[in-house]
């Protein structure tokens, strides 16, 4: 599922949203949604971002496949290799057909009627997150910061 975050009010900064969150605190906030039918305006967006994980995967302790004492003879062929870089790259669309992501993800739009919904309308800075329902996890986070026309 999508889920869209903004500050409170309109002078509160992006940041107040961001500060403290984690996958636990979106999942305590997720837990406390009721549903509810509501006409969301959202700009159409794409958000493409570009990783180097060298550096976070040593930080994790995976450092080996990086230095000389690498064994990859497994995949190999007679070639004495180690990584040199691991690079992630992560996308996301949204349009009035919903939105693509990475991972699968799911968006569901209410069509526009005669019946006024409660209006969510993003205009300001917000943040976008991609969460995989059966297991909370989450795929992709942006933050949105700049909208252009």
């Amino acid at each position: 599922s999508m889920i869209l975050m903004l500050p409170r009010n309109r002078q509160s900064p992006l940041s107040s949203v961001v500060q403290g969150l984690s996958a636990q605190k979106v999942k305590d906030i997720v837990d406390s949604m009721e549903p509810e039918e509501v006409e969301l305006s959202l700009p159409k967006m794409s958000v493409q971002r570009l990783l180097k994980l060298r550096g976070i995967l040593e930080q994790l302790g995976l450092k080996v496949p990086f230095t000389d004492a690498a064994d990859f003879q497994g995949i190999s062929k007679g070639q004495d290799l180690r990584l040199n870089e691991i690079l992630h790259k992560a996308a996301m669309d949204v349009d009035e057909v919903g939105t693509r992501a990475v991972a699968a993800t799911e968006a569901q739009f209410v069509s526009k009627s005669l019946v006024h919904f409660k209006q969510f309308i993003v205009d300001r800075p917000f943040l976008a997150l991609i969460r995989h329902e059966p297991t909370g996890a989450i795929l992709f986070i942006a933050q949105i910061v700049t909208m252009q026309a």
